[in-house]
């Protein structure tokens, strides 16, 4: 039973992915709502009122009056950015002589504006816009209980740089856009986690579901399919791994079927290939050894008669009996071998085949060249039997009808393929495109090749000899015969 496929809970995992993003969102949406709110603030100072700047007229008289004094005006605090906007301003007594100025004002402490800015003199009260040097000004007039008034003069925003505005509101701004925005991110985190959590819980379960499922399909239960029909991108993967599953176990089951068929087939094949041999035992034995074991008891019948009638015909008899029990058992040699190569190939197939041609030699007298070009020899067993059978054939083939009186036969291994090659110097044939059932040696010879995966190649002329080669691929090991 195979155990259930768990996900991993790291960094890299689909919950680990949603919680980190829903953090950058809440901080993101942090810093956007810190940005709007400082323009928020930029975009109400620069459409202050006129009158509005009275408010920094007075402060400029209380830093005249209290100095030391930590005091903030009423104006000052409701301004929660403190916020002076740029320009100056003068403290005069009832005498216009200057006793105070904040900034770089156009007259200095002791002087009189009736000598450094006569036009000033007798101003009325409040706040009026006022255009100099081009550029839009506040001119504000603001009596004092003492006897003094301010004079100030503050650059309108609607005319001035709002990037100054905003780069002197960004000054003012000590730590408030971190701190907001640390505070906002701290609170999101558990929002965060609890949003992952729900969102991602039910999404990896449905894909821990599709995978504890391809796992149980490839250990073999191939009866099981995902449970998950929704429409989104998880319940597609669902039925596309359950069409997957359906075309593999119909491919399963179209492969067993055919390795049923292929059992039998090997089954009938090696039943075939039995009858055929029992045929060709059966064939030999009548058409060979039965005939002259007939000619030899004929022969021996008459022998006593021929004795005592024609004693030298006699003699000539028993030698001629002699030699056909001798061709007898010549053929019987050759019928054991046919049956049973096992013995010659107990030593390996290089000395096997060697030891063939030499009986083989020896039987018939006629010459045989041997060469084999091999980088091993650990053939297996049946592909050994394969190549000693084409080679005994093939040569059983020239006994019967090539009348040679050489033959060379060869055994090369390349890296692509065996070759088995058996030629002679005999009358000839012409090789038909298909050996047909007359043709009992190369239909056999047909069959042992594309047992293993290989081809037959006849080539023959008349009076030319004959070349029968035998080519199989290098994956014939793998084969059974």
């Amino acid at each position: 039973m195979s155990t259930p496929l768990r996900l991993p809970m790291n960094m890299s995992s689909i919950a680990a992915r949603l919680f980190i993003s829903h953090v950058i969102v809440g901080a993101l949406t942090t810093l956007l709502l810190a940005a709007v709110f400082t323009l928020g603030i930029a975009v109400s100072t620069v459409l202050l009122n006129p009158a509005d700047y009275v408010n920094f007229a007075e402060d400029v008289a209380l830093s005249w009056l209290m100095p030391d004094s930590h005091y903030v005006s009423a104006a000052a605090q409701n301004d929660t950015l403190n916020f002076t906007p740029p320009g100056y301003a003068m403290v005069m007594d009832a005498s216009h002589q200057v006793v105070f100025t904040q900034s770089t004002a156009m007259c200095a402490v002791g002087d009189n504006l009736s000598a450094c800015a006569p036009h000033l003199v007798g101003l009325s009260a409040g706040e009026n816009v006022v255009e100099m040097n081009g550029d839009t000004w506040i001119e504000v007039v603001l009596p004092i209980a003492t006897g003094h008034y301010v004079i100030g003069y503050f650059v309108s925003p609607t005319q001035g740089n709002i990037l100054d505005w905003l780069s002197d509101l960004v000054q003012k701004l000590p730590g408030l856009l971190l701190t907001i925005t640390f505070f906002i991110m701290l609170a999101s985190i558990p929002a965060s986690a609890l949003l992952s959590w729900l969102f991602a819980r039910p999404l990896l379960n449905r894909i821990s579901r599709i995978a504890t499922t391809s796992q149980r399909f490839a250990d073999g239960d191939l009866q099981i399919r995902v449970r998950d029909f929704r429409r989104d991108e998880v319940g597609i993967l669902a039925q596309q791994f359950n069409s997957m599953a359906d075309s593999l176990q119909q491919n399963i089951y179209a492969l067993r079927h055919l390795l049923k068929l292929n059992g039998e087939l090997t089954i009938q094949a090696e039943l075939d290939a039995a009858q055929r041999e029992r045929l060709k035992l059966s064939r030999h034995l009548h058409d060979d050894l039965a005939q002259q074991l007939f000619s030899i008891a004929i022969s021996s019948a008459a022998l006593p008669d021929l004795i005592q009638r024609n004693p030298s015909d006699s003699v000539r008899q028993a030698q001629n009996i002699s030699r056909m029990t001798e061709d007898a058992l010549i053929e019987l040699r050759t019928l054991l071998v046919d049956l049973r190569p096992g013995g010659l190939l107990e030593s390996g197939l290089a000395r096997g085949l060697k030891a063939l041609c030499e009986k083989w030699q020896e039987t018939h007298h006629i010459t045989v060249e041997l060469s084999l070009m091999l980088r091993q020899e650990d053939f297996s067993s049946a592909l050994q039997v394969a190549i000693f059978r084409i080679v005994q054939e093939s040569l059983n083939n020239i006994v019967k009808h090539a009348h040679a009186k050489h033959v060379v036969v060869s055994l090369v291994e390349g890296r692509e393929r065996l070759t088995v090659s058996i030629s002679d110097d005999g009358v000839g044939f012409q090789p038909p495109s298909t050996p047909r059932n007359g043709q009992l040696g190369l239909l056999t010879l047909r069959e042992r090749a594309e047992a293993f995966g290989g081809q037959l190649i006849v080539e023959s002329d008349i009076g030319q000899g004959t070349t029968v080669r035998v080519e199989l691929p290098s994956s014939a090991q793998e084969r059974l015969i």
